[in-house]
């Protein structure tokens, strides 16, 4: 799934759960004491409902693990009720507590920390992959059609999914199940219908829809908005970029993810496979430096990579001569790109968005087939990608 599918799907499933079925609206600190017996859809649902995916019983429990692992410590701070012994105690199938406790007010506050919000949203683009192979496993093709049964496997479980897919005419699209579900009458997903059209209805709108991307500023702007606020780290805590914490790679990754929907590539390695290359840098040895000539040519939110034939560290460009990164310590700083240099040197400086010049368009990171020709040059070089490795030359 690409960023853009794993968002929409996410914002559409929080609309449903928490958000009053309105588009991109969720309630990340939702918590819902367990059911009393003449609301339940079965005997088993006599346990707390979390966040804004509305995570029931254990998978609660999984969800504040999740959030625990990835801070610790900041977790002990704010857990005050003793909430992880009731989460080491083992499953929540049968968790009950009031809405007004000291443990519901620790859940809340937990989930709805920026690292709570974070997992909460980790956890569910996980499941709606998982969701939506499932239904590739059941014959559905199209993406579309595989995040309409993510909605019902989410809603009502795997019997669910397989029960309106057995309804379904073929081929499986997204029209032909959603004219299933309105006959699953009687049922926990049929009898639903405003959910199952607000779902279709978000699909055909935001599916296809490409993100908004124009120029880098926005990834600058929240780059700067960490100035000084992280603690430099290479775990897996390096993610939560808005919260405390980040690597250089990282903070490139999460700024562009964030301010525009797309992925640049999660390490400096993969990202100078992304986007498109402004210009390649001499190599000047160790602490090289940019040109004035290459600082004129690059516009806010351009990345330099630095290193000697391959990327190992990265900067982002802000405007005014001036760059933005995360090498160590306490973080990010600005420097001064006439000044900055580094141990491996100055590699090449890369744009993820366009600028404003329509002759300029955004480069793809994968080749796209227009058509064919016949090339009678020697030494053409064949790429991996347009921008990457010389895989050979050819004659």
């Amino acid at each position: 799934m690409t960023v853009n599918e794993k968002e929409v799907i996410r914002k559409i499933i929080y609309a449903v759960e928490t958000g009053d079925q309105i588009y991109g609206q969720a309630r990340y600190d939702d918590f819902t004491e367990a059911y009393t017996e003449a609301y339940t859809n079965s005997d088993d649902e006599h346990a707390v409902t979390i966040g804004a995916g509305q995570w029931f019983a254990d998978e609660a429990r999984q969800l504040l693990m999740r959030i625990r692992s990835c801070s610790p410590d900041w977790f002990d701070t704010v857990d005050k009720a003793g909430l992880s012994a009731d989460i080491d105690a083992g499953s929540w199938d049968r968790y009950q507590i009031s809405g007004t406790s000291q443990k519901a007010e620790c859940i809340r506050k937990i989930i709805d920390s920026q690292i709570g919000h974070a997992c909460q949203d980790m956890l569910m683009d996980e499941e709606m992959e998982a969701y939506i192979h499932e239904a590739e496993e059941l014959g559905v093709t199209d993406m579309d059609a595989g995040m309409m049964c993510a909605n019902f496997r989410h809603q009502g479980g795997y019997s669910a999914m397989a029960r309106i897919l057995g309804k379904t005419l073929k081929p499986y699209s997204l029209d032909n199940l959603y004219a299933a579900s309105k006959t699953d009458t009687g049922n926990q997903v049929g009898a639903y219908t405003e959910r199952q059209t607000m779902v279709y209805e978000s699909l055909k709108k935001y599916l296809n829809k490409p993100p908004s991307v124009r120029h880098g500023q926005k990834a600058v702007d929240l780059a700067v908005s960490r100035k000084g606020k992280n603690q430099y780290t290479q775990s897996e805590r390096r993610i939560f970029v808005f919260d405390g914490y980040s690597d250089c790679s990282s903070l490139v990754w999460k700024c562009f993810e964030q301010a525009y929907g797309i992925y640049v590539g999660s390490w400096t390695g993969e990202q100078v496979e992304h986007g498109k290359m402004v210009t390649l840098c001499k190599n000047r040895g160790s602490y090289g430096r940019l040109s004035k000539e290459e600082i004129s040519r690059m516009q806010p939110g351009d990345c330099i990579y630095y290193g000697s034939g391959e990327a190992k560290h990265v900067e982002m460009y802000i405007g005014n001569g001036r760059q933005i990164g995360h090498g160590s310590g306490t973080g990010p700083t600005v420097k001064n790109c006439l000044e900055y240099g580094h141990p491996s040197g100055v590699y090449q400086i890369r744009r993820f968005v366009p600028d404003d010049n329509p002759s300029d368009p955004y480069t793809p990171d994968t080749w796209i087939a227009i058509g064919t020709a016949v090339s009678t040059a020697d030494n053409v070089n064949v790429r991996e990608t347009p921008s990457g490795d010389i895989l050979r030359t050819v004659n």
